[in-house]
């Protein structure tokens, strides 16, 4: 099974995730394909992505959370520097 069928299996379960969540509901996956996995669903538009507070005590202040869509979101909605793009 490859890492794109792994996070759309883990964002049924939860529409809206971080990255920490997600590197530790699929542990046998390296955080590099999980990476990858989740910039090729933002660059398809089919998840969108904020900055929030980290609720961690260490680590970074501000932290990306990753929200997942079944169908393709329209340009502009949430991927704003798509489109400025050449």
């Amino acid at each position: 099974m490859n890492i794109i069928r792994k996070l759309r299996a883990t964002f049924e379960t939860c529409p809206t995730l971080r990255i920490m969540d997600l590197q530790e509901k699929l542990a046998d996956e390296p955080p590099s394909s999980i990476s990858m996995g989740l910039c090729y669903l933002y660059k398809q538009r089919y998840c969108t992505r904020v900055k929030v507070k980290s609720t961690r005590k260490y680590g970074r202040k501000m932290v990306y959370e990753y929200t997942y869509s079944n169908v393709k979101l329209p340009k502009g909605k949430g991927n704003d520097w798509l489109n400025k793009r050449g």
